[in-house]
């Protein structure tokens, strides 16, 4: 168990050497599945023989199908619909967001975190706050004279330091170099797989520490760490540096940027150093403390972070499916023309090596035709059985990549295979079960973008001036719009729904279309009295939130002016009034119509009793007549 307390330089830089020391340890097996990996999609494995790169294609397939279009934040206001500064701080911060996107390598940054959750099993990317200083001289006003004697010949600056005095019209001055800040932005970087390590912990919540790794020159460490960085050791050699050369020149430093949670501090610590470079606390002061969201994971539990790389639930196929691709070139091979003749003919055995078309001449032609021609002067090794063999193995390996696509989710609609003869609606039903598979990891990477875009928002907020923040959205940032951006509980941030994919174009007209003309027969019915205008206009927002125009379109909801003034006390009386006579008129006239179905009803009664009447005569005299006839 390390000390917590320790505070020395040393104690620091060993306590930290042993926790990434068991870091590395805990994770060790993870890297090196992860590294094979990698050298398996590059193709760099030494197998013998031809082999089907599986695990490239599958990446391939779902890298797109997961992240391939920009993605843009939709930033609302989590409270006050009616607050104007909250409005223009959402709008502040969207824009901000957006024009960091748009001058950033945000879609590469994304694709390479993708591709490292596809292949290692774990994605990460962290952003960076990057100011820019310029030097710039700054006129100094006079502070102390020496002597009334001597003036203006001597004088202090305010830190006490002496300054020669210029002289211009209004005094005397002295120009003192300043930096001063012209710029600020916030980069998202992309962090590999094996240059990050965590603390110990079950899930993210509980992780309390992560460390960034980097190889740093000689001019590196100056510029980061100033006087530090110039006896910091150099002890990596890059692959492919002259030993001759000055250390200085081909050697490295490994560097180790760890985040302490606790502390809510950065320590900077050089390989081989024995004091830290650097220790900064909390420098960007976001809410959970670290730069980064929580990782992009292709295969979590509860139960570890260790990450869990997809090949690993088809690799054993894998190993297969390459087996049988060396076989079948084996196989191939094997299906050549092999045979022998008879030596009597020599002009046979340069048959075959001759181009197309070409006839040789036989000395002895009518003795090889006595001998049966060519069926009696030589004869071919049999390669059928070969074949069949051969149409086997293609058929195993069909089935050996169906069953991977089966177990990664992978159908043949997103890998662009369909069978001609399917019916539209058979392909329909494929691609929308298909996506039930792709939903959850496309969420995923939605997640994390989105966490991405509120650690932007943080640091814009934070951080930025507010001259940066004008400038980046053409909005005048005031003093009341600046405390609600330093409250990140003002605003809400998510992803545009399916901005990161490629959408459905005909999904996205017919929805479009449906909305269109519910919003038209819904404004026609509220036009009408139908509904009242608050209720309508909170149905309104409700259907409009599910498109990406939601914030404009209520906006301009929000916009519309209220509804005029009501009538005076005397033409309300008046319409009741009318009202009243309206539904007595009414109620007569339904009165009126219940007394005629009445009486109608009577009269259907005795008509029915005269009809009895006439039957009951009617057998009375059969009866009669019988009884006469009797």
């Amino acid at each position: 168990m390390i000390n917590e307390d320790l505070h020395g330089p040393d104690e620091i830089v060993q306590r930290w050497k042993h926790e990434l020391t068991l870091a590395t340890r805990r994770e060790q097996k993870w890297r090196k599945k992860a590294e094979k990996i990698e050298k398996r999609y590059r193709n760099e494995t030494a197998v013998k023989g031809k082999t089907f790169n599986i695990l490239w294609a599958n990446t391939e397939a779902l890298r797109p199908a997961l992240y391939s279009n920009t993605a843009r934040p939709d930033v609302s206001r989590r409270f006050g619909a009616g607050d104007v500064a909250a409005r223009g701080g959402s709008m502040i911060i969207e824009r901000a967001i957006e024009a960091i996107i748009d001058t950033s390598d945000f879609d590469v940054t994304m694709e390479r975190t993708v591709q490292d959750m596809l292949l290692a099993g774990r994605g990460i990317s962290r952003v960076h706050y990057k100011p820019k200083y310029e030097t710039m001289s700054v006129r100094g006003e006079l502070t102390e004279a020496n002597s009334d004697t001597e003036p203006f010949t001597r004088f202090m600056d305010e830190d006490g330091n002496e300054k020669e005095p210029q002289f211009d019209d209004n005094g005397a001055f002295f120009s003192v170099e300043e930096e001063t800040l012209t710029d600020e932005t916030v980069e998202v970087e992309f962090v590999p797989w094996d240059q990050i390590r965590f603390g110990p912990a079950r899930q993210w919540s509980e992780v309390n520490w992560i460390a960034f790794e980097s190889i740093q020159t000689r001019e590196d460490l100056i510029e980061n760490f100033g006087d530090k960085g110039k006896s910091a050791p150099l002890m990596i050699l890059p692959d492919g540096g002259d030993p001759d050369l000055p250390d200085d020149i081909i050697k490295r430093c490994r560097v180790w940027e760890i985040w302490d949670k606790r502390k809510r501090e950065v320590i900077f610590i050089g390989e081989g150093s024995n004091e830290p470079l650097d220790r900064r606390d909390d420098p960007l002061n976001l809410k959970n403390f670290f730069p980064i969201p929580r990782p992009l994971y292709s295969i979590e539990t509860d139960r570890t972070m260790l990450p869990v790389p997809e090949f690993d639930l088809y690799k054993d196929q894998a190993d297969e499916l390459d087996d049988i691709t060396g076989r079948i070139d084996h196989l191939i091979s094997m299906l050549k023309v092999r045979g022998v003749y008879d030596a009597a003919n020599e002009e046979l055995g340069n048959l075959f090596n001759t181009s197309e078309g070409t006839m040789i001449p036989a000395h002895n032609w009518q003795a090889f035709s006595e001998r049966g021609g060519f069926r009696g002067s030589m004869d071919f090794v049999p390669i059928e059985s070969t074949a069949q063999v051969l149409v086997g193995m293609y058929q195993e390996r069909i089935r050996l990549i169906q069953s991977i696509y089966e177990l990664t989710g992978i159908s043949d609609i997103q890998r662009g295979s369909t069978d001609p003869r399917e019916t539209k609606g058979a392909q329909l039903l494929k691609a929308q079960f298909s996506s039930l598979r792709l939903m959850p990891r496309q969420k995923k990477v939605e997640r994390f973008v989105r966490d991405l875009f509120r650690l932007m928002a943080e640091v814009v907020g934070e951080i930025f001036s507010p001259e940066t923040m004008t400038r980046m959205t053409g909005l005048n940032v005031t003093p009341e719009i600046l405390d609600l951006l330093r409250d990140d509980n003002s605003y809400q941030i998510e992803v545009e729904t399916d901005s990161t994919v490629l959408p459905d174009e005909a999904a996205d007209k017919a929805a479009v279309g449906e909305y269109l003309q519910a919003v038209a027969g819904f404004m026609q019915m509220q036009a009408q009295g139908g509904i009242p205008r608050e209720v309508a206009l909170k149905i309104l927002l409700w259907a409009s939130r599910r498109f990406k125009v939601s914030r404009e379109i209520e906006d301009l909801i929000e916009g519309t002016p209220q509804e005029p003034p009501g009538p005076d006390k005397q033409q309300v009386d008046v319409m009741k009034e009318q009202a009243k006579a309206q539904f007595a008129q009414q109620k007569l006239q339904l009165d009126v119509a219940k007394l005629d179905g009445e009486q109608r009803l009577k009269w259907a009664e005795l008509e029915l009793k005269e009809k009895e009447l006439e039957q009951e005569k009617m057998d009375m005299m059969f009866k009669a007549q019988a009884a006469l006839g009797a």
